[in-house]
């Protein structure tokens, strides 16, 4: 199962991965950069588009042993894996749960129940999580981004109740902060804007709350008990995947580099931290575009190509299941292979 797993999540992977290279910025033969091809990309598609494009199917003879613990693998189509009606039939049947969970003292269930409720078209309930609780860092992220991609400017979304916040509850993190430039600048805050890409670059860690977020949604949906893996898997990456405009910042850096050193430096230092620190392979090719951009920009020639050459390498699912990305390869389900 892990293997056809795998499998599945890299090809849809690529999908997205695929859009950082739709247009790569070239060097005039005096080292200058072609403007004209760089495109202004909002954001990645989400998962469901995604599934819908994607014609890949496992076939019967891949089917494998049933798992150590009980549950059936085999293969998998991939628009069935990801389908929203399937999805949806199964966020209905937690439905009647989520007032138990939001009560029940357990961080994981508590999480979980307000992610779900939101997804359900309630409020956003992960807020009441924001204060004191083991999982207030992936709270705030699920609120960050949420906010990010409606771009409501004022109330819960705010951006300078949301840097207070920040400051409050997780300032350590660099991907935090990275968000949060993509909405100072929204607000027409272009120093602001550069003043969180440069916390993101000083910031201590680069905490992946994508993947965490997947293990802790994981781990309640699992107590149901009523869900295979593979559903559990489809429901769990689809809750959390609703993530960050996460082209921005390299929009932002195309624009902006060629005429402020200071986010010339900040864009290099940030795209580095992203290749070198990312989890998730699409982290480490956004650091990468960045760095190519920012190399066309200064007429760097060798490091210019050294950025294509590493984004090469990790084109294609055997990078992405292989040593590029240890984390969907290298342990027992999906979940522990992608966050650990």
């Amino acid at each position: 199962m892990r293997k056809t797993l795998a499998v599945v999540v890299a090809v849809i992977l690529l999908l997205v991965v695929g859009l950082l290279l739709k247009s790569t910025p070239q060097l005039t033969e005096s080292g200058q950069r072609d403007q004209a091809v760089v495109p202004a990309v909002d954001a990645a598609p989400d998962f469901g588009e995604l599934a819908q494009s994607a014609e890949v199917v496992a076939q019967p003879g891949d089917r494998e042993p049933e798992s150590p613990d009980g549950e059936e693998s085999g293969c998998v189509d991939v628009g069935e894996f990801w389908s929203e009606d399937k999805i949806q039939q199964n966020l209905d049947s937690i439905e009647a749960l989520l007032p138990t969970w939001s009560t029940s003292g357990d961080p994981d269930l508590e999480f979980a129940a307000a992610v779900i409720s939101h997804r359900q078209g309630g409020s956003h309930n992960t807020e009441r999580l924001l204060q004191d609780h083991p999982h207030a860092g992936p709270a705030f992220w699920q609120l960050l981004t949420h906010c990010d991609r409606s771009r409501d400017p004022g109330g819960r979304c705010a951006v300078e109740r949301l840097t207070a916040q920040a400051e409050d509850l997780d300032g350590g993190s660099g991907e935090i902060w990275r968000v949060l430039t993509n909405q100072w600048y929204d607000k027409g805050n272009e120093e602001q804007a550069l003043l969180a890409l440069e916390r993101a670059v000083a910031a201590p860690l680069l905490r992946q709350y994508w993947p965490e977020t997947i293990r802790i949604l994981d781990n309640a949906l699992r107590s149901l008990g009523t869900l295979d893996a593979t559903d559990r898997i489809a429901l769990a990456m689809a809750l959390a995947a609703n993530g960050p405009r996460n082209l921005m910042l390299e929009d932002r850096c195309a624009s902006h580099a060629e005429k402020d050193a200071r986010w010339l430096d900040a864009c290099v230092a940030y795209g580095r931290r992203l290749e070198s620190e990312g989890l998730a392979l699409l982290d480490q090719r956004i650091g990468l575009v960045i760095q190519r951009d920012m190399a066309a920009i200064m007429g760097d020639q060798p490091g210019y190509q050294a950025a294509i050459e590493r984004l090469d390498a990790t084109d294609g699912p055997a990078a992405l299941i292989g040593d590029t990305d240890p984390y969907l390869a290298a342990n027992e389900d999906l979940f522990i292979a992608y966050v650990e």
